[in-house]
């Protein structure tokens, strides 16, 4: 399987003459890859907001105690 320049910053592979049941193998494959890796976004996303969250929280207490809570 060779890759063929479709766009000069995207490359796909030539699939040309694969039998089918291998073409739709690599098309689950990425698919797969490409759920994988959004959900690894998501997951970094919400990681960020909860540290967010967190030290929010910290300088809150942080104020109420000062304020005599």
């Amino acid at each position: 399987m060779s890759v063929t320049p479709r766009n000069p910053r995207i490359r796909y592979p030539d699939i040309g003459g694969l039998p089918e049941d291998t073409v739709i193998l690599l098309h689950n494959s990425l698919v797969h890859i490409v759920r994988m890796r959004r959900s690894i976004e998501a997951a970094e996303r919400q990681l960020e907001r909860a540290k967010a969250a967190a030290a929010n929280s910290e300088r809150l207490l942080a104020q109420l105690q000062r304020d005599g809570f």
